[in-house]
């Protein structure tokens, strides 16, 4: 399989006061197509899976965003992937490789 490179920006969003912030990190990432078995899964139960971005593991990890109140800090993970400009929600994450790991959105 062929997987075509792109640029994509992981997004973490976390609720400070009442509003909903985000903070981004931009990564190179490769999109694959979601397998028909794992689309029509997904689409028996409600969701719809649009992609598959295969990143390096440590990638993800370096999107976390640490935010502390009142002594307390709370480590928020990616929870969107903006791709070309629309925003995804990011539905698992699966290791596949030693170092890579697949991101699916929908």
């Amino acid at each position: 399989m062929i997987l075509k490179p792109c640029k994509i920006e992981l997004v973490t969003q976390y609720k400070e006061a009442t509003t909903i912030k985000e903070y981004k990190k931009e990564i190179f990432a490769s999109v694959k197509s979601v397998a028909r078995n794992e689309f029509y899964a997904a689409y028996g139960v409600g969701l719809r899976l649009k992609h598959i971005f295969v990143i390096h593991s440590w990638e993800f990890s370096v999107a976390d965003y640490p935010v502390t109140t009142e002594q307390v800090t709370t480590t928020y993970k990616p929870t969107h992937v903006r791709y070309n400009g629309d925003l995804y929600e990011i539905v698992r994450t699966y290791e596949v490789d030693r170092g890579q790991l697949e991101i699916t959105v929908k």
